[in-house]
């Protein structure tokens, strides 16, 4: 594990830098990344934690060689809301876990100086259902939040060393994902989705007023 926690070297001035896509990657080195999907918002990439472990572990590996300082797991659609899709819900820990344990063994081998970062993706069920509204609106605040604690704490006991909420639209959302996400004690970033160069969010939200909404939470970046 890296000798610094990553708050550390972010406070101090330095620059990191991140991966890049990881269910691209695997799509273009050959892995069925859509397995048992009809589309890409089904289960991107999830399968392969365990399908494919190998070449999952070699993309890491890859962006650590070419100077990335940062790798996401590849727990984008790991969550039990996303397996759901694929009929695949009671087995979500498993692949879950897997995914985080790609990642670090991956740093192990590769830069034990280099920083996993356990990926959470938004729920997005308005996609599916074609409800225009916050995810922790359409599922519960108590649901929302047991889904992203539990994801975390797997990312944590698995070595991860800081947990990033991915693919966040609303800023409801956002708020509810920082709170749930610091619960397991790893620093929490936050990236946010479909942003426009006036700071507006993909819903008609801005970035100000997410801001203004994050003050006094526990979010590291």
């Amino acid at each position: 594990m890296p000798s610094k926690k990553i708050t550390e070297r972010l406070d101090s001035g330095e620059v990191l830098l991140m991966d890049g896509g990881t269910g691209s990657e695997l799509q273009r080195r050959g892995v069925n990344v859509l397995k048992d999907a009809t589309s890409e918002l089904k289960a991107w990439a999830a399968t392969s934690n365990i399908d494919n472990p190998d070449v999952v572990q070699q993309v890491h590996q890859d962006y650590f060689r070419v100077g990335a300082d940062i790798i996401i797991s590849n727990n984008f659609w790991t969550t039990p809301t996303s397996m759901d899709r694929i009929g695949l819900r009671d087995d979500w820990k498993k692949y879950a876990t897997a995914a985080a344990q790609n990642a670090v063994k991956a740093r192990d081998a590769t830069n034990l100086e280099g920083y996993v970062a356990g990926g959470i993706a938004a729920p997005t069920l308005f996609f599916r259902l074609g409800i225009n509204k916050p995810d922790i609106e359409i599922m519960g605040e108590e649901s929302f939040t047991q889904d992203y604690v539990e994801h975390s704490q797997i990312l944590a006991d698995e070595g991860a060393d800081f947990i990033l909420a991915e693919y966040v639209g609303y800023i409801a959302d956002c708020v509810g994902a920082v709170k749930a996400c610091s619960q397991v004690g790893l620093p929490v970033i936050l990236a946010i989705r479909h942003v426009d160069r006036e700071g507006n969010m993909q819903f008609g939200e801005n970035v100000e007023t997410l801001c203004d909404e994050l003050k006094g939470l526990p979010v590291d970046a």
